[in-house]
């Protein structure tokens, strides 16, 4: 996938599997707490280390895929604080020139996915979180809940994914031996089109008598063409009638050139010679 036709959704899967990779849990869009009591503030993605061997951290992600958003964005880089005071880590992740490090806060990561891989341009400094309070905590639960799939309905989804795919499967066979069939039928009336167009003509179009089927063809459509057709008797009514040109020229020769008379009414009367 091109980083430049990426939108925010792929972009976050994209992070998703970077991070679950490891082990972590990724949650998109995350509030900083619900109800009113709070500004509304949402980070992009939260990554949640679960694993004590791993370091039981909480990471904010703010996705930028355009220079003009992240430029708004850094002119109020406090808007953030409001889930940051609760994570140990901060980073930027962006496509290449969207952002540069010198833009990033101090403690702030920046990220760049070019469509392939990811190119740490600056890692992020460990923060020092403030502990979760109740609000911010229920919108972590409310997000949980609206993304989480319980495992009993996962497998009735895969369930029904597969009866989907099998059915897909068989409508799938079911055209094919239908063009199968159609393909068969259409051979089968050519091949007996051409078999009685062999028997009437007497013409074996698959040995070809030496003579490309195109050219058979060709002949076929001047006989087909009246204006052509009446050409063609006219020539080979000719060629009955004269049998061949050299024949009659040297007929005409020996008329004209070898008869006395005829020479003579020709060329006139020769004067004759002084001896």
């Amino acid at each position: 996938m091109a980083a430049k036709t990426m939108t925010h959704d792929e972009f976050f899967q994209i992070i998703q599997r970077r991070y679950r990779s490891s082990g972590c849990v990724v949650l998109p869009e995350v509030r900083d707490g619900t109800g009113h009591s709070t500004r509304g503030r949402e980070a992009d993605a939260l990554v949640f280390g679960v694993w004590p061997s791993r370091g039981l951290t909480i990471h904010g992600i703010e996705i930028k895929t355009h220079r003009g958003d992240w430029l708004h964005e850094l002119k109020q880089p406090e808007k953030a604080e409001s889930i940051a005071q609760f994570c140990d880590y901060w980073t930027v992740c962006t496509v290449p020139g969207v952002a540069k490090a010198e833009d990033m806060p101090a403690t702030w990561g920046l990220s760049e996915f070019d469509g392939k891989k990811w190119k740490d341009i600056k890692l992020p400094e460990k923060m020092e979180p403030k502990e979760i309070n109740r609000t911010f905590l229920m919108s972590v639960m409310r997000n949980v809940e609206k993304n989480y799939v319980p495992k009993h309905a996962q497998c009735d989804i895969e369930k029904l994914a597969e009866g989907r795919v099998q059915e897909l499967v068989a409508s799938l066979k079911r055209d094919h031996a239908y063009e199968i069939s159609n393909i068969k039928s259409r051979a089968d009336s050519d091949a007996k089109a051409l078999d009685e167009f062999e028997k009437a003509s007497g013409i074996d179009l698959r040995r070809g008598w030496g003579t490309p089927p195109a050219r058979w063809g060709a002949v076929a459509k001047i006989l087909l063409e009246k204006d052509k057709l009446e050409t063609l008797k006219s020539l080979v009514n000719d060629a009955l009638r004269m049998r061949s040109l050299s024949q009659i020229l040297d007929r005409y020769e020996q008329a004209v050139f070898k008869a006395p008379e005829i020479e003579t009414m020709v060329f006139g009367v020769k004067e004759p010679k002084n001896g």
